[in-house]
């Protein structure tokens, strides 16, 4: 009987016997409380009466904040930061997925309003020519004159009135 070893005694890799494999408790503490403190930030952000920017600011923050707030159950002593890596690349995918459809329906809906108001214009139109040909887009783009508005407009909207 003392021939026998005891096999769970041993560790599976000798060469890895002395290594920590995963996060220590320090470093799972600071990222999960890091992750808090990014939610808790973007609420005074959000919630701020002074400046609009800050405001936005806070608005990009909490939808960052949700998804980072997905990692928290992650951040546990020992287990592998290449995990938590993964796991922040997929919710960046997702992040960027959803920006992109968000993009895409916003430019979608810009088309549909402009095809509504000139119905000559082909949707995903940028020719100002055949926007300044019809009457309806008239109140649209004369309402909207700003410094930065191109002089074919200006002289448009003024020799209309």
């Amino acid at each position: 009987m003392s021939d026998e070893r005891n096999v769970s005694a041993a560790p599976a890799n000798p060469a890895r016997a002395g290594t920590r494999t995963g996060m220590s408790a320090v470093t799972a503490r600071t990222i999960e409380w890091s992750i808090i403190a990014l939610c808790l930030a973007s609420l005074v952000f959000v919630f701020q009466p002074v400046s609009p920017a800050l405001h936005a600011l806070g608005m990009v923050l909490v939808v960052v904040g949700a998804l980072a707030f997905n990692l928290v159950p992650l951040c546990r002593p020992g287990r592998p930061v290449m995990g938590l890596v993964r796991i922040t690349a997929v919710i960046a995918v997702i992040l960027a997925v959803a920006i992109a459809i968000a993009m895409g329906t916003a430019n979608l809906y810009g088309d549909y309003v402009r095809a509504t108001a000139c119905p000559n214009e082909k949707p995903g139109s940028r020719n100002w020519d055949r926007k300044l040909k019809c009457e309806k887009s008239r109140w649209l783009i004369c309402g909207q004159i700003g410094p930065d508005t191109k002089p074919a407009i200006v002289e448009w909207c003024a020799a209309s009135e």
